[in-house]
């Protein structure tokens, strides 16, 4: 039996799932080119490999990356997030075994190929449209391709210019942010929607303007998170009673949460 892969897509990435016979003691691993449709094929990169070490003392700027065709995955299967998926929905993978051969080096084995379309993922739902954040304020993908930025000023408001940030907001909220943002859109260009808002740790400068907006035409009803939970000072906490977005509110409170209510008057 050949190398086989399988393919399982999600919103704007792929696991490859590999099966082929039992291998020697010679295997080493899984060399994986990705061809984007229309671009130039590359090998996907491996953070280990067979001549540098990695230990808690070992710093970023240390760290590196290696081709893994040598450096292969010891892996049977591996999640690939195509750095083109934004634009780029068709992808061709070649997944190579690798072995060591005597003395130095690596040698490819047995083959197999996938092609996989994006874009398919949401095109399973007829009801829905799926959407997911892209990745974690903390993870190592944001600090090696955002070098740990901040993503807000250092004095804390709900009313900042988000231009500065917005290539973080849109790697880090990937299709969940436009989802959010595009259904917002419909409901301040549609007239006729009433919205019923539930928010929790809201401080969103852009959504705010548009919930504001909302407000304002007397089409919203927001119900505020006022748990106590919440580290203070938060500022959201006194938005209904200072009025502060300039809307005739009135207040009720129940454990855990305040609830703020645009009035006819």
């Amino acid at each position: 039996m050949p190398l086989t892969v399988n393919t399982f897509v999600s919103d704007g990435s792929v696991l490859l799932a590999f099966d082929m016979p039992q291998p020697d003691s010679t295997f080493a691993g899984f060399a994986i080119q990705c061809t984007p449709k229309g671009g130039e094929p590359y090998y996907l990169l491996n953070r280990l490999n067979f001549t540098n070490g990695v230990s808690k003392g070992t710093t970023p700027d240390k760290r590196v990356w290696t081709t893994s065709d040598k450096a292969p995955f010891q892996k049977y299967y591996w999640l690939h997030f195509p750095p083109e998926a934004n634009g780029t929905k068709q992808f061709d993978y070649k997944v190579t075994a690798m072995y060591f051969q005597k003395g130095f080096g690596l040698k490819a084995g047995d083959s197999g190929h996938a092609s996989v379309d994006l874009s398919e993922f949401a095109s399973r739902f007829t009801k829905f449209t799926p959407g997911f954040t892209r990745g974690y304020l903390s993870s190592q993908a944001y600090a090696t391709g955002f070098h740990n930025a901040a993503i807000r000023p250092a004095k804390k408001s709900i009313d900042f210019s988000t231009q500065p940030f917005e290539k973080q907001y849109e790697w880090l909220g990937y299709s969940a942010r436009k989802l959010v943002f595009d259904f917002l859109n419909e409901c301040l260009h549609d007239k006729s929607i009433q919205v019923d808002l539930f928010a929790y740790d809201l401080d969103e400068p852009d959504f705010i303007k548009g919930i504001v907006q909302l407000g304002k035409e007397k089409r919203l009803r927001a119900f505020l998170d006022d748990a106590r939970s919440t580290p203070s000072p938060a500022p959201w906490k006194s938005w209904p009673r200072k009025r502060s977005w300039g809307l005739p509110v009135r207040t009720t409170s129940s454990p855990g949460t305040s609830v703020a209510l645009p009035t006819t008057k």
